[in-house]
């Protein structure tokens, strides 16, 4: 506002309707391949069973979640590991559909409609915690009640991502054009395949599609690895973040 900067990068959502007012300020929102996810051990009752994990994920009002936690005009993410214009962007995915009636079907076929479960979240951004009370709040609404701990970042760490000591938890991460800093979250006895996931198709996929060369036919890959890993249910996609900036209408030939 008094000039003194050319450029502000990270801008929260909900104060771009009010920079959008002020002159010679113009405001830019990009896809920023950077995702919130939702995860589910698959190895840990209750989400043992893909039915319950499937339940859950479709008890998510994605977009809801993304307009309460980054702002007006978030939208929920549509995709697995692929940013909204990357050529890797499937057309739709199973469990992403919100639909609270089939999601306590599933549970009351698996005998959990009165499921209850812990989920953390990390001290690493506020985002994460934000969403998963906002999650708890709609889970709520099929019958289901989680208790939400916020874990300093080493201690989640060392409970989700090393002991696998866990049944939920939101995560944060920032990838790129190319979906391979996502898919590694589904290779065997990789480490970072902290949900435990377990189909021997994906595990096939997803080093062939690191080394095809040919866009066309990595493309097809990726998106049969999005549907596996969907049907899946325990790495979920829950928003692409928004990256916002704001310029000074000085500033010419910048591409946010």
């Amino acid at each position: 506002r008094t000039g003194q900067l050319d450029m502000v990068r990270d801008i929260p959502t909900q104060l771009l309707p009010l920079l959008e007012k002020e002159p010679g300020l113009v405001p830019s929102v990009k896809n920023a391949y950077s995702f919130d996810w939702f995860a589910l051990n698959a190895a840990k009752p209750p989400f043992n069973d893909v039915r319950v994990r499937q339940a859950i994920n479709m008890a998510i009002d994605r977009d809801a979640l993304g307009v309460a936690v980054y702002g007006k005009g978030t939208r929920g993410s549509s995709s697995q590991i692929a940013s909204a214009n990357s050529f890797a962007h499937p057309k739709k995915l199973p469990t992403f559909t919100y639909d609270p009636e089939k999601a306590r079907k599933l549970l009351a076929e698996a005998g959990k409609s009165n499921l209850k479960f812990t989920l953390y979240s990390s001290t690493v951004k506020p985002q994460l915690a934000q969403e998963a009370t906002v999650i708890q709040a709609q889970l709520a609404k099929i019958g289901v009640t989680v208790d939400h701990q916020v874990l300093e970042h080493q201690a989640w760490l060392a409970r989700v991502l090393k002991e696998r000591n866990f049944e939920a938890s939101t995560v944060g991460g920032t990838g790129g054009p190319e979906p391979n800093s996502y898919v590694m979250f589904w290779t065997k006895d990789n480490p970072v395949n902290f949900v435990s996931l377990n189909n021997a198709e994906l595990f096939d996929l997803v080093p062939k599609a690191q080394g095809v060369i040919n866009e066309a036919e990595r493309k097809k890959i990726y998106h049969r690895i999005q549907e596996l890993g969907a049907q899946e249910a325990a790495w979920m996609a829950l928003m692409e973040v928004p990256s916002n900036a704001v310029m000074s209408n000085k500033v010419k030939g910048y591409v946010h």
